[in-house]
């Protein structure tokens, strides 16, 4: 059984200007009963004039996702507390951005998602999705960059990279970024290969302190 998200696990207040980040978060439910490692996902959400950048129905289906792609090696997610992030960082657009974002609020043990109203590509033009991006001064503190453009696989795809997954050329792999219509888009998750391999990394973040069961 899954339960909701206790409204003590978050910062308090988390408000800037009407928007309560609190009330957009209170509904999104908590790690499953049933797994064996409950991961904290701390949420930085950029709110400026327009409001939250992304909506509670969107934020609960990120998480939905990348919990149902980490069931099968006993991993669960749930937010550990929600924090705004001024409208300076609604447009990261350099490496330097990047690296500035994440690196006052770095801490070990849970997982730091950014939610950003737009993310370039700091290799070519145009803009992508998500990123899995690690402090350039200091390679172990890293963190999560998610556009408010992103697909309802960005979050699990780059907790893939967080769980030391490359991109991969396996069909049904969410780590596959190539055009492909076999199989379909429902039917992908992560390959048997990549599931082993975040296993490994499980059990070595846990050791090392990176992730601590909630």
């Amino acid at each position: 059984m899954v339960g909701l998200l206790a409204s003590t696990w978050i910062s308090t207040p988390a408000q800037a200007g009407d928007v309560d980040l609190d009330a957009l978060v209170e509904g999104i439910p908590a790690c499953s009963d049933t797994a064996e490692h409950c991961f904290g996902v701390v949420l930085h959400i950029v709110v400026d004039d327009e409001g939250a950048a992304q909506s509670s129905d969107w934020l609960e289906a990120q998480l939905a996702e990348a919990n149902k792609h980490f069931a099968p090696i006993g991993v669960s997610f749930e937010v550990s507390r929600v924090e705004a992030e001024d409208a300076d960082h609604a447009h990261v657009d350099t490496r330097r951005h990047r690296d500035k974002l994440g690196r006052d609020d770095f801490s070990k043990g849970e997982v730091h998602v950014y939610i950003v109203r737009r993310l370039d590509n700091v290799d070519a033009e145009g803009e992508i999705y998500g990123v899995h991006w690690r402090d350039r001064k200091k390679r172990s503190r890293r963190w999560i960059i998610i556009s408010a453009r992103a697909w309802k696989t960005t979050l699990a795809h780059e907790l893939g990279h967080f769980f030391g997954l490359p991109h991969s050329e396996y069909p049904i792999s969410i780590m596959n970024k190539t055009s492909r219509t076999d199989p379909p888009p429902e039917q992908r998750t992560f390959a048997e290969e990549e599931l082993e391999e975040m296993r490994s990394d499980r059990d070595a973040m846990l050791k090392s302190g990176m992730l601590e069961d909630r």
